[in-house]
């Protein structure tokens, strides 16, 4: 009777431990998923200010055709992408299209709109610092799964589709 109660209690441990493992690893994709939500509410944010900031350059009267082209294509270019890398290339194209652009106009402006560039210039730059830690957490969370992602019983997770590996980016 010892011996049975002995096999059943080491049982009855590898069965927690396999549980615990499997909500360690449900438990970190979650978090890749919800990090990947905070950076594309930011990637959002950041399509509104080219939009916003395209605008403001016709209001002020102020449209240098290249580097506006440069920002809408890039802008449309993000919306027609399909798969996530084609979108994150796009993603970059943008925010290299919206700093020229935020330059361009804070050399050749000068009038009343100094104040307002300065403060779209600020809040661009907090968009891309937000940007860039959420960009740097989702991608630490995504090789978290990723790397828990090798065993079986992992395996039988995403055979189950609780979970999935995340691209970084």
């Amino acid at each position: 009777m010892n011996v049975w109660s002995s096999f059943l209690a080491l049982v009855a441990v590898l069965v927690l431990w396999q549980v615990w493992r499997a909500h360690t690893i449900v438990q970190a994709h979650l978090q890749a998923s919800e990090a990947w939500e905070r950076a594309n509410d930011l990637l959002r944010q950041r399509r509104d200010f080219a939009h916003q900031l395209v605008i403001y350059s016709e209001t002020i009267g102020w449209w240098d055709p290249l580097t506006m082209e440069k920002l809408m294509k890039a802008s449309a270019d993000v919306r027609s992408a399909n798969t996530r890398n084609e979108r994150l290339a796009a993603e970059k194209a943008l925010g290299h299209a919206l700093r020229q652009a935020i330059d361009a106009m804070a050399t050749e402006v000068r009038s009343e709109a100094d104040e307002d560039l300065a403060l779209m210039a600020n809040y661009w730059n907090t968009t891309e610092r937000k940007l860039d830690f959420a960009r740097r957490y989702y991608n630490t969370a995504a090789e978290r799964v990723n790397r828990r992602l090798d065993t079986r019983l992992a395996k039988t997770l995403v055979r189950f589709r609780a979970v999935e590996a995340h691209e970084t980016f």
